[in-house]
């Protein structure tokens, strides 16, 4: 039996205090233990991720922040995504 194949929908991440970004994936739904690609809508950023092996559920988050040189600090964050799969 084969089921239905959804595409992967990503939504805010914040009550509306983080600005939410528009992703696109590569491949969707991303492969198990293989590279995949996250685009920016709108804008030429693209970042290619390894995948670790997928469990059946899971939650992909896309976070751009600046990067705290002391791990006491808090990060900023500036935007941001999730989806959740299966």
């Amino acid at each position: 039996m084969q089921l239905n194949k959804r595409a992967i929908s990503f939504k805010a991440c914040s009550d509306g205090s983080i600005e939410s970004l528009t992703v696109k994936l590569g491949t969707d739904p991303p492969g198990s233990e293989k590279n995949e690609s996250f685009d920016r809508a709108g804008t030429p950023f693209k970042i290619d991720v390894p995948t670790p092996k997928l469990p059946d559920s899971y939650i992909i988050g896309v976070v751009v922040s600046d990067i705290a040189d002391d791990p006491n600090k808090a990060v900023t964050i500036f935007a941001c995504a999730l989806a959740t799969v299966g």
